[in-house]
């Protein structure tokens, strides 16, 4: 985020107030000493210079240590990964090993033909025989949903 306004450069450092009178503040008609308002410019500019090089930039935020928040939403367009994760390590409580509820570590192989591992069937599925996988075209505005059927007799 780039700042706007120039910094008001105020290099005099002048004299600090007395903590009663940072306290009270002035009263009307007081005129207070050029050195104590030097010292007050000078503060407010030292304090601005350092939020304008350390500040962190809304469009693009680095952080170096843990962040943590209610909830992550992301606005970005189709097309562009909303998170980006450059670890191989599995994120407890994430769901992303997870289909319409269940597991799916049963060791799927992307080949011709495909193999299920320790897949576990149940319900009335179970009792015919069949196992049923629903698929999801890859078009993100209209995904389709189709399902393949597994017989377990053949």
């Amino acid at each position: 985020m780039a700042f706007n306004k120039e910094l008001p450069v105020w290099k005099a450092a002048g004299i600090e107030p007395p903590l009663t009178k940072r306290n009270e503040g002035w009263k009307p008609g007081e005129k207070p000493p050029a050195d104590w308002l030097n010292w007050t410019q000078n503060r407010t500019y030292e304090a601005l210079k350092e939020l304008q090089e350390k500040a962190v930039p809304m469009d693009s935020p680095t952080f170096t240590g843990p962040l943590t928040a209610p909830r992550l939403i992301s606005t970005v367009a189709t097309g562009t990964a909303p998170l980006t994760v450059d670890s191989e390590t599995q994120v407890d409580h994430l769901n992303a090993d997870m289909v319409n509820g269940y597991r799916m570590n049963q060791g799927v192989k992307t080949t011709d033909s495909p193999t299920f591992a320790g897949a576990i069937v149940t319900g009335a599925l179970k009792a015919q025989g069949k196992f049923v996988l629903p698929i999801r075209t890859s078009d993100p505005v209209s995904p389709e949903i189709g399902e393949t059927w597994f017989r377990s007799d053949l």
